[in-house]
């Protein structure tokens, strides 16, 4: 019997354990919205819910906020309840 040490006993990865964390936020990306920005943030939105302030119309799940809107702070915080 060896003492202090446990032998041929296997636990499982923590990361294996772990949940996938919620979309609970978003980066805001102030920027032009470009073909490969935008198909580059689809990609993410599979893990990651994307933001643009941006007047230009984006297709879900991407999400857009005019930057000259007058209650920009409200709108993003109801798109982070949306989530």
């Amino acid at each position: 019997m060896s003492r202090g040490r446990l032998t041929g006993i296997r636990y499982p990865s923590l990361t294996a354990l772990a949940p996938k964390p919620p979309k609970t936020s978003y980066p805001i990306v102030p920027t032009k919205p470009t073909p490969e920005l935008i198909a580059f943030c689809q990609k993410l939105t599979r893990e990651i819910a994307v933001a643009f302030l941006t007047e230009e119309p984006l297709e879900a799940p991407l999400k857009g906020f005019p930057p000259n809107q007058p209650n920009l702070i409200s709108a993003i915080e109801t798109g982070l309840k949306e989530i």
